[in-house]
């Protein structure tokens, strides 16, 4: 029932993207994009960065600022399989009350960002402006991964995505040498930015593999950011990411959440963690990566 009333809400809000994106295209010709400099749009959520343009754009001011996002982490993450030798994570045995507490944390985060978005301010005109421009976006992830039973392993991710006004699309492959591999998927309908926060609902596919067993379905999340300081395209935020993925085996959530700071223009350092569950086990690490907007 929870995946009938996700795909009704899917099909309500097409229907109002297909409309925005007509008027949208009237208000912002793409060669404004273009000529106001590296004015950029997060492909993988709908946040916003500005640039420094020499028409009227300029530097952003204060006041809040637009968030600028970085691709998020997802993607099946590595942890060894149980027993197996090695110093690591190894915080005693899974079960399903974790998993439990995972996915109701999933819920609780992926709300709290709705009551934020509806009380906080409009954003500046220009950071509207910049919603409506095309952009591409490369993430290469690394950290350890864990879990409650487990031992530690090393896992990689890379994240293509690309988005244009209210729409936007990723593809993300993991790897580990014997914990969660995986691919992922989404098709993205962004909220138009506000002052703090933006972001956007996401849909699509996840599949992941681990000690011989294979997950895949149905993913929705909410993934967002909000932002703390912004200085021109150099932004410090802080990015969450809850997600629910629908198997015919059962529902597996996952929590992901990293901090965002600038290196250069266009240019940030993500670091941060995630939790996320592969049937009764539930796997966590730490990872650090580069996002590049482009």
């Amino acid at each position: 029932m929870t995946l009938v009333r996700a795909l009704a809400v899917a099909v309500v809000l097409v229907s109002f993207v297909a409309r925005a994106q007509g008027a949208a295209a009237a208000e912002l010709p793409l060669d404004r994009c273009w000529n106001t400099a590296q004015t950029r749009v997060d492909p993988s959520v709908g946040l916003e960065v500005s640039g420094r343009s020499s028409r009227s754009y300029g530097r952003a001011t204060g006041g809040g600022g637009s968030t600028h996002g970085a691709a998020p982490v997802g993607g099946g993450h590595g942890a060894a399989p149980a027993g197996s030798g090695g110093g690591g994570l190894n915080l005693g045995s899974g079960g399903g009350n974790a998993e439990g507490l995972l996915i109701a944390a999933v819920v609780v985060v992926a709300a709290l960002p709705l009551v934020v978005y509806a009380l906080d301010s409009e954003p500046e005109g220009e950071v509207r402006e910049r919603f409506f421009c095309p952009s591409f976006g490369v993430e290469a992830i690394a950290g350890t991964q864990g879990g409650l039973g487990v031992a530690s392993d090393l896992h990689t991710l890379t994240r293509l995505s690309f988005a244009y006004s209210y729409l936007a699309t990723d593809l993300e492959y993991s790897w580990t040498s014997t914990g969660v591999s995986g691919l992922g998927s989404h098709f993205i309908l962004r909220a138009e930015p506000r002052a703090h926060i933006s972001g956007g609902l996401a849909l699509g596919y996840r599949r992941q593999e681990y000690d011989g067993v294979t997950r895949g379905g149905f993913e929705i999340g909410l993934p967002h950011t909000y932002a703390f300081l912004r200085d021109g395209v150099r932004t410090i935020g802080l990015e969450l990411r809850p997600m629910l993925a629908f198997t015919p085996l059962g529902i597996d959530g996952r929590l992901e959440a990293a901090f965002l700071f600038p290196l250069a223009d266009f240019l940030h350092l993500r670091a941060g963690g995630r939790v996320f569950s592969f049937g009764s086990e539930t796997f966590f690490g730490l990872d650090a990566g580069l996002s590049l907007t482009l």
